[in-house]
């Protein structure tokens, strides 16, 4: 057992010999499996930037690591991560596709035992926090279609609406990649807010707005 470990020697007298005589030490080395003392910890981390997750482990010989992730949190279906072979993950210049459970497996010689799935959350570096919302505005009324984002590069974001003249079938709020066919630039509005006053029956349409910064393009509806 663990309490055995240490170093041994064996004193030898005897009426022939004036000072007892010792031998050399011997080492006594319990072999043991893996264990883990500290779990590694999930983290929510913006698109671009580093990740670090870290297990503490403990056991006999040289262990060795082997770094998992997977899209579900209790499916079989995993995939090592290439150069992830230490006690530490380093993930660098994330992308939103990197979003998942990690989990790490440590063994040696003794046997082998899996870590916790903790879960990393990568954020877009411009993430659309709040959609414009329709509205039924009388002939002669008001009418204000917002947009909210957050960007890791604030100044750069810039902001151009649309007019689509013919619906497309209706939907809930969203956001996609690219402008839908047929949508018509509204000059000067370049804002977070579009204001549409002494409304009449030609503004009855779909309104969208192009959100761009450095790192990405996005269209809100």
């Amino acid at each position: 057992k663990l309490t055995d470990e240490g170093s041994y020697t064996v004193e030898v007298t005897s009426r022939l010999l004036t000072t007892p005589v010792e031998s050399d030490p011997a080492t006594i080395t319990v072999e043991t499996a893996p264990r883990i003392v500290r779990q590694p910890e999930g983290v929510t981390v913006r698109e671009t930037n580093s990740a670090n997750l870290e297990v503490l482990a403990r056991g006999s010989s040289d262990l060795m690591y082997q770094w998992f992730t997977s899209k579900s949190l209790t499916g079989t279906a995993r995939q090592p991560i290439q150069g992830g072979t230490s006690a530490r993950l380093d993930l660098t210049n994330v992308s939103v596709e990197q979003s998942g459970f990690y989990w790490v497996e440590i063994s040696n010689s003794q046997g082998a035992i899996s870590s916790d799935r903790m879960k990393v959350e990568v954020i877009p570096a411009l993430n659309i926090t709040s959609l414009p919302k329709s509205a039924d505005v009388p002939v002669g009324g008001t009418a204000t279609l917002s947009v909210s984002v957050d960007s890791l590069y604030p100044e750069s974001v810039r902001y151009q609406w649309y007019r689509l003249p013919v619906p497309q079938s209706a939907s809930a709020p969203s956001e996609s990649p690219i402008l839908p066919q047929g949508a018509k630039s509204i000059l000067g509005a370049d804002g977070s807010s579009l204001l549409i006053d002494s409304i009449t029956e030609e503004d009855s349409a779909e309104y969208l707005v192009e959100i761009v910064d450095s790192t990405a393009r996005k269209v809100a509806r």
